[in-house]
């Protein structure tokens, strides 16, 4: 016996609460017999069993609520509809699993994905706003081949909040999160994505934003409410984690600075050099090579940064990557 996704169809042990394949949450099967309960059922199909209700678990999340975009799809043939449904998702499916995200609705007129449940990540937000943005450029990539073969457009809308949500049966998602991504979905522009204050306050200096225009005659409260996200931000050089003016005088590591002087003269010389910096967290190492970098300053040298970032990791040689594409 096996337990079937209701979400992406892999078929899991009997023992596994979660999908394998998606992540989700899994139904549980009958108390009385093992049969698989339908989701959203009350009884089991096999023994009548009456199913139990579940406490849910509340988990801080970033929801992202994405509306496909078909002008009219009662209009559509079974098969032309079917095939843009799958295009869908599965373009949809590689960026949420991208960014360790969850498939917790996959409907005809659109997705439901969750970040930071079933698998916590503190950096949900973030991951989730990654994911919307690189699911509309797959959407935008994919557009001429839908236009050539079925003469139809892409005009996706994506909803983007975070908040504390209730799991309940699948990883569905029941919060004012959940509603209010659903909500910006609604408000999006075609071809946008369309965040919440709180994705906003929470990741805004990592991400391009504007703030959202509103109708005129409706008053322009203090602060925006909602904000069209554009992409991704790129970072100065170098930029300390903290303003000058708040560091800590530097002192000591005055061998560590000679050594890494010493091997600066070297790859100037044209002999490249790679160095390593170990130790504890809080030791300092992002502090000397801030401080070494300013030794570099107005000398015919380039500094590029790479970071190593926590979805990432299944792609080798990240750090030197990025630093390549900020070049």
């Amino acid at each position: 016996m096996t337990l079937c996704c209701p979400h992406c169809q892999f078929e899991n042990l009997p023992q596994a609460r979660f999908c394998a394949q998606c992540g989700a949450q899994l139904p549980a099967p009958c108390r009385q017999c093992g049969t698989e309960i339908v989701p959203g059922g009350r009884f089991c199909v096999r023994c009548g069993t009456e199913v139990p209700e579940q406490d849910g678990e509340i988990k801080q999340v970033t929801v992202l609520s994405c509306d496909p975009g078909f002008e009219d799809p009662g209009a559509l043939d079974p098969e032309t509809l079917h095939f843009l449904v799958s295009r869908f998702l599965q373009l949809a499916r590689v960026e949420v699993d991208r960014y360790g995200g969850a498939l917790t609705q996959a409907l005809p007129h659109g997705v439901v994905a969750l970040f930071g449940a079933p698998v916590g990540h503190e950096d949900h937000p973030q991951r989730g706003a990654l994911a919307a943005i690189g699911l509309l450029e797959r959407l935008r990539e994919s557009a001429p081949e839908i236009q050539a073969e079925h003469g139809l457009a892409w005009r996706a809308r994506i909803g983007l909040d975070s908040g504390p949500v209730v799991l309940g049966i699948g990883a569905t998602a029941v919060g004012a999160a959940a509603e209010a991504a659903r909500r910006l979905m609604e408000l999006a522009e075609p071809g946008t994505i369309l965040a919440s204050d709180r994705i906003a306050g929470l990741v805004g200096s990592r991400l391009e934003l504007e703030p959202r225009e509103l109708p005129a005659g409706t008053g322009a409260p203090s602060r925006p409410r909602e904000w069209r996200v554009i992409g991704v931000a790129s970072p100065p050089v170098w930029t300390p984690v903290v303003p000058d003016r708040d560091l800590s005088p530097f002192v000591g590591r005055a061998r560590e600075m000679a050594v890494l002087e010493e091997l600066g003269l070297a790859v100037r010389a044209g002999q490249g050099q790679v160095v390593g910096i170990a130790g504890e967290a809080g030791a300092g190492k992002s502090r000397l090579l801030l401080e070494f970098s300013r030794t570099l300053r107005g000398q015919a040298v380039t500094c590029l940064r790479g970071h190593c970032l926590s979805y990432a990791s299944g792609i080798p040689c990240f750090p030197f990557v990025d630093m390549i594409r900020k070049a």
